[in-house]
């Protein structure tokens, strides 16, 4: 089975205006025979958002391809707080409070036999389109009132980790999105994906990675910093079977 991915970040309106940088970090690497795609948006309320999502979206690949197996296999209660707590470790290293590193946790990871897991903490959204049509495979999670969500670094943490796996069986390609850009992807009333998903899915199946992320930061900057001022960012999988 091929893997391919392709990503892109934008800074959001609000953090040029006021000189701050991008607090989304997405990225993807294989790593062990494992394709893993992270996304990781930074709490703007907390001192050290960026550092957060940097740091996290950096630990998750290799946390998740280190223990793709034992996760696939049981993802039972205590591998959900040893993932947690690994996570909150790393931001403690840091060396300030960590409730100052407040980040949501998005990864999609794939071996090569097609197997695939996938995590999820926070806002921001998932989608898997395949033969059978395109999904929501996490949706976001809010607390009381749309703006508020759930870190990992939180005390909560481990209630709100969400993991599902799966085999591909046939081509499937895989969206993940930070909230800034999930108001244009995500219909909220019908909790299903916008058409544009399907679209974006198709990418990797038609061009180059590198092509495709030229596309993502053009659609990112024509189009969706129309629907939103926040950081926008987003990352593709696609699976070849």
């Amino acid at each position: 089975m091929e893997i391919k991915a392709a990503t892109a970040r934008l800074t959001g309106y609000r953090h040029q205006q006021d000189g701050t940088t991008c607090q989304d970090w997405v990225r993807y690497k294989m790593q062990d025979g494992i394709g893993v795609l992270s996304l990781c948006d930074g709490a703007g309320s907390c001192a050290h958002a960026e550092e957060a999502a940097f740091r996290i979206s950096e630990w998750v690949i290799s946390y998740v391809a280190e223990h793709f197996e034992e996760l696939y296999e049981d993802f039972s209660q205590d591998r959900r707080i040893s993932l947690v707590e690994e996570g909150q470790r790393n931001l403690a290293e840091a060396g300030s409070p960590l409730r100052e590193y407040g980040c949501t946790l998005l990864f999609f990871a794939a071996a090569e036999d097609g197997r695939w897991i996938c995590g999820h903490i926070g806002d921001g959204v998932m989608f898997m389109t395949d033969e059978n049509g395109t999904e929501v495979l996490s949706k976001p999670e809010n607390g009381l009132y749309k703006n508020e969500t759930f870190f990992l670094s939180g005390a909560d943490a481990t209630e709100h980790l969400r993991i599902r796996t799966g085999k591909a069986e046939t081509d499937t390609a895989v969206l993940l999105s930070s909230d800034g850009c999930q108001d244009a992807l995500y219909n909220w009333d019908l909790k299903q994906a916008a058409p544009a998903v399907t679209r974006i899915n198709r990418w990797l199946d038609k061009y180059g990675e590198k092509e495709v992320e030229e596309l993502l930061l053009e659609n990112l900057a024509d189009r969706f910093q129309k629907i939103s001022e926040d950081d926008l960012s987003i990352g593709l999988l696609y699976m070849k079977v």
